[in-house]
């Protein structure tokens, strides 16, 4: 499996409050902070189940994370909840966020969310979304998925295919995806990276 990030030693999401059974807006904002301070960091997701009710976002204009890693417990051992449907869990909001690593988590829902329109079609309920600000061409890149699970989503990888009813790139390339799994309970596909057209 190629490693991409050099990411420091393990911190555990449990130091910035995150904990299995806490109220959603805990787990939220701790998944969150966590977001909003990755570089150069490996975070530990420990066994147990924990609900969020927005979608976590990774990079904004002022801040491009790269070299950090995000690893859980196992697909059967951490899980992080959207209780909100018609949300995604994780979106990386940049070009060119790079060289990170994120690995044995499952990512679900508290309800099953609705099935695609067509391949080609949007779809809000997708776990971990590319959805960036800009569409230059640069898209995310240099990263590993290794050994998720997704449930109930309406899929489970994928890119946003339009902006105000225009179709858009964005493109995500030099990864590497292994061992990801889509229970029976997803709608749509497991990975769907078909880009809209520029």
């Amino acid at each position: 499996m190629l490693l991409v990030s050099t990411a420091s030693a393990q911190e555990s999401v449990a130091s910035l409050g995150c904990k299995p059974g806490a109220s959603v807006a805990t787990n939220t904002a701790c998944f969150q902070k966590m977001a909003n301070d990755l570089t150069g960091k490996t975070y530990f997701v420990p066994p147990g189940k924990y609900d969020i009710n927005e979608c976590i976002q990774f990079g904004s204009p002022t801040y491009l994370p790269g070299q950090f890693e995000i690893t859980g417990s196992g697909h059967f051992g951490a899980t992080i909840n959207q209780t909100t449907s018609g949300t995604c869990i994780f979106s990386f909001n940049e070009e060119s966020i790079n060289a990170f690593t994120i690995t044995g988590l499952k990512f679900s829902y508290s309800t099953q969310q609705p099935a695609p329109s067509g391949i080609a079609a949007d779809a809000l309920a997708t776990a971990i979304l590319f959805n960036t600000r800009t569409h230059t061409g640069g898209g995310v890149h240099d990263f590993v998925f290794d050994s998720l699970l997704f449930a109930n989503a309406s899929r489970g990888i994928g890119v946003q295919k339009q902006v105000a009813g225009v179709n858009v790139s964005d493109p995500v390339w030099g990864f590497t995806m292994d061992n990801i799994i889509g229970d029976g309970s997803l709608t749509g596909a497991t990975i769907n990276l078909l880009q809209g057209t520029p």
